[in-house]
């Protein structure tokens, strides 16, 4: 794992970024990818198995899932342009090909009661010897929704956040198979992640159809297509 660069921090201030999902709804952005590879992005975990995404690289990966790390790994090294991002509870892996920085996922700070830790002035030391982000339980809001406040942007744009059981864009035959516990306190978890950003003055928008109480524009229209 690669040591925490304090230079990260509030690199991106008043920029915006994409967060790209790999929900059904995620084939929106298809006929938009050249203008998104003109944008900071942040793939996650199997982005890399839908053909289109392919065109490009992203800003920043994130991987979220340990039996997913290794597979990830040799990807992030070829797609992602800075840092990768490695979030688990469980113990981190060591070694990577990846400029990955870990992320210990405190389960002690469950964002759907009120914890939202990308917003404090520093990413704080955890017992892991790795900065701890508040427990969302998934990688959106593990990773992308924290980090991407810890780094400064204030726009984050969800794209393929569906939030639902329908499969991903590279399978949507293929039902997600998602605890409804977990469904539920992820929706919280959101709704908790739209208030503290919005309170600091940053927008939490999706720009591809989700199920989430938050915002919605067409992406086309937010990148002016």
């Amino acid at each position: 794992m690669t040591t925490w660069p304090d230079s990260y921090h509030n690199r991106y201030t008043g920029k915006r970024l994409f967060v790209l999902a790999t929900g059904p709804s995620l084939s929106e952005a298809e006929p938009y990818l050249d203008l998104l590879a003109k944008e900071y992005t942040i793939g996650i975990n199997t982005l890399h198995r839908w053909e289109p995404a392919q065109r490009f690289k992203t800003t920043f990966y994130a991987c979220s899932e340990a039996d997913a790390f290794n597979m990830v790994d040799h990807i992030a090294v070829r797609w992602a342009i800075g840092p990768s991002f490695f979030c688990n509870v469980a113990p981190l892996p060591q070694s990577g090909q990846a400029k990955w920085l870990g992320l210990y996922c405190s389960s002690q700070y469950p964002m759907w009661e009120g914890y939202f830790q990308g917003l404090g002035p520093s990413l704080s030391t955890s017992r892991h010897s790795v900065p701890w982000v508040a427990e969302g339980r998934n990688v959106v809001l593990d990773v992308c929704l924290q980090v991407g406040c810890w780094l400064g942007f204030s726009e984050i744009y969800l794209v393929g956040v569906d939030f639902t059981m329908k499969g991903q864009v590279y399978a949507p035959g293929d039902p997600v198979p998602r605890n409804q516990e977990n469904m539920e306190l992820g929706r919280r978890a959101f709704a908790v992640a739209y208030q503290a950003m919005a309170l600091e003055g940053r927008k939490l928008v999706a720009a591809t159809p989700t199920t989430l109480d938050i915002p919605y524009v067409p992406i086309k229209e937010v990148l002016g297509a």
